[in-house]
């Protein structure tokens, strides 16, 4: 799996980012560079997915003509997870046998009249509460909803990468793009060192860090940063390249 991660403003905005490397799990080798987050602006929301390697494409590929709204997205949204990713395992454009997936749709609520999000599993797992510090079981294809005005993360960085990643301090005046540009630079540099859901290969990001801003009526998507270093073919090693993009190292003495 790899990094992606969602702040939502309710009156304000939904943010998402995430890296952009699909790797071998056998190896840990780059496959390819892909984006993991699609925007849908007539819909102003966007979705990002981290696990099996183009299951957005699929989603995107079965999504019913009649979903005209991101809440009418969110009710189909378990079912096209669930479907896109039989049509993967039937077309057998699988790289492995892991099909553990977190599919996470951010955008404008009408209903509501706010920003929301949701996430879909297509495996139960556990996730800490983060006002009660509860751990709970998600089930599997049920669309949650997630919290608003804080930062979740897929999967947690190494401590070492959260420190020299600059997680480990407030900092006045950094906006939330800045911050979740950090936490996909610790997914990268926590690479080959954590394993994620009991699974028995290790966790790798990198090939570049991708933005994409949700606002009402409008949405957009930029790659903020690139590590050249993350090479097809090679294991990503977060000792080769920077660790943070110049413009969040060069106020720091």
């Amino acid at each position: 799996m790899s990094v992606l991660t969602v702040a939502v403003r309710p009156q304000e905005f939904a943010l998402l980012a995430a890296d952009g490397v699909s790797t071998d799990p056998r190896t840990g080798a780059v496959h390819q560079y892909l984006e993991k987050i699609k925007i849908y602006p007539s819909l102003s929301c966007a979705i990002g997915v981290t696990g099996m390697g183009k299951l957005d494409t699929m989603i995107d590929l079965f999504m019913p003509e009649s979903v005209q709204e991101f809440d009418h997205l969110v009710e189909f949204l378990p079912g096209m997870v669930r479907y896109a990713q039989n049509q993967m395992i039937e077309s057998g454009r699988l790289m492995c046998d892991d099909i553990r997936s977190n599919v996470v749709a951010a955008g404008w609520s009408s209903r509501a009249q706010e920003f929301k999000a949701y996430r879909v599993l297509t495996y139960p797992k556990g996730s800490q509460n983060a006002e009660t510090g509860e751990t709970v079981t998600l089930e599997p294809w049920v669309a949650h909803e997630m919290q608003p005005y804080g930062t979740w993360t897929s999967s947690a960085p190494h401590p070492e990468a959260w420190e020299s990643c600059g997680l480990d301090q407030e900092r006045d005046g950094e906006d939330e793009g800045a911050t979740l540009t950090r936490i996909v630079c610790a997914g990268r540099q926590s690479s080959g060192k954590i394993f994620q859901d009991e699974a028995d290969y290790p966790y790798n990001a990198g090939g570049f860090v991708q933005l994409a801003l949700v606002n009402q009526g409008h949405c957009r998507t930029w790659i903020t940063h690139r590590w050249p270093e993350d090479v097809i073919g090679e294991p990503i090693d977060p000792t080769r390249g920077v660790i943070l993009p110049a413009h969040l190292t060069e106020d720091e003495g």
